[in-house]
């Protein structure tokens, strides 16, 4: 098993139950509950929201799958690319609107998950020995 990318799998599940449970009723629940944003608005967000929490879980799992599976593939490299485009957005939302990195810092949990990512790229492990995994398309 690549204990790496599972790592990197089960903090991609706990994401998502920081953006549901944490950022649900911080966010979410506001803006549903805004009656200053128009009906059109208010649901183009719930389904950016639900996406997002969609993304995150299917992440998590395209992670768990390749650790225990041991097949790496080209999914998860993209997968980390696209936490890294999060990671950019963030860190360039926080900056140019707040002037820190802190006013959101969702941006670490996403850096986080690509190095244990990277780590799992770098460091296979497979029950049995060690050895490089392949990148499969």
């Amino acid at each position: 098993m690549n204990w790496w990318m599972m790592i990197a799998g089960m903090l991609s599940l706990a994401t998502a139950a920081v953006h549901v449970f944490l950022g649900g009723p911080e966010v979410h629940a506001p803006v549903q509950s805004s009656e200053s944003l128009a009906l059109e608005v208010r649901a183009t967000m719930a389904v950016v929201w639900h996406g997002i929490t969609a993304v995150l879980l299917l992440s998590g799992a395209t992670k768990i799958y390749a650790a225990l599976s041991g097949r790496v593939s080209a999914v998860v490299v993209f997968i980390a690319a696209q936490y890294l485009a999060f990671v950019a957005l963030f860190v360039g939302y926080g900056l140019a609107h707040f002037g820190s990195l802190w006013v959101l810092p969702q941006w670490t949990l996403f850096a986080v998950i690509v190095g244990f990512v990277g780590l799992g790229l770098k460091y296979p492990t497979r029950q049995g020995g060690h050895g490089r995994s392949q990148v499969t398309a």
